[in-house]
């Protein structure tokens, strides 16, 4: 499970919010409800989160840059739509998703400068599964509840990542499997035409060596149907 968050707010006190909320104690109370936890998958109520907090976008840019080249990018976010000097929290979030395809976000604003219709076009259908949006003043049981549904998100990613490429190491030696035959097959078929050096063995022997090549080129057009066929799960 990645556990990694990042904060970006240029406000001390909402920093100190999400610190009281998302950290450790004795900076904020355990879940008190394990019902809540387990509906996420957490077994444990103890606080979970390894949380990086930033005040500016270009700080918060250059960190999820660092830690995705490093192997250890962050599950989710929380960005502020309005910051100080520099590029705001909706360019900071399109910067990230350009670094890290697997990043979720979650837009924190106080202001309704920006509608969910103008988001959806700012951040496009590919990216709808990627961002989630909330207004301030926020709660507890707010942030808590998008934490856990980025990680949780972003965990299922994961999953549905692997057993992709589970399924196409598996057709792939299938197909290997089916090639190696039918050389086996061609290679045998032409040893036997040639000890028999006849016309009807020659005759015999291609006619074997066609129709193996024919079923395996079936076969292969119907792995390579299936794989293109097969539907991508969505984040829910």
């Amino acid at each position: 499970m990645n556990q990694r968050l990042i904060v970006l707010d240029d406000e001390l006190s909402l920093i100190d919010a999400y610190k009281t909320i998302l950290g450790p104690p004795p900076q904020r109370a355990v879940i008190k409800s394990s019902r809540q936890a387990a509906a996420y998958g957490i077994t444990s109520v103890d606080p979970i989160f390894d949380v990086t907090y930033v005040s500016s976008g270009t700080e918060a840019l250059a960190l999820i840059e660092k830690a995705f080249k490093q192997g250890k990018g962050f599950a989710g976010g929380f960005f502020d739509v309005k910051l100080g000097p520099g590029i705001d929290g909706i360019e900071v979030i399109r910067g990230a998703m350009n670094i890290d395809a697997d990043i979720h976000c979650t837009i924190v604003t106080a202001y309704q400068d920006r509608t969910v219709d103008e988001l959806r076009k700012i951040f496009g259908e590919k990216q709808s599964e990627r961002w989630d949006f909330l207004t301030k003043p926020f709660t507890r049981s707010e942030i808590l509840q998008k934490a856990f549904n980025m990680i949780a998100n972003w965990d299922r990613v994961q999953r549905d990542k692997q057993q992709r490429e589970q399924m196409k190491r598996q057709q792939q030696a299938l197909i290997q499997a089916l090639l190696d035959e039918t050389l086996l097959v061609i290679r045998e078929t032409t040893e036997s035409a040639l000890k028999d050096n006849t016309q009807k063995g020659m005759e015999l022997a291609l006619k074997s060596v066609q129709t193996c090549s024919l079923q395996a080129t079936d076969l292969l057009r119907s792995l390579l149907a299936q794989e293109k066929e097969q539907p991508k799960k969505k984040v829910a």
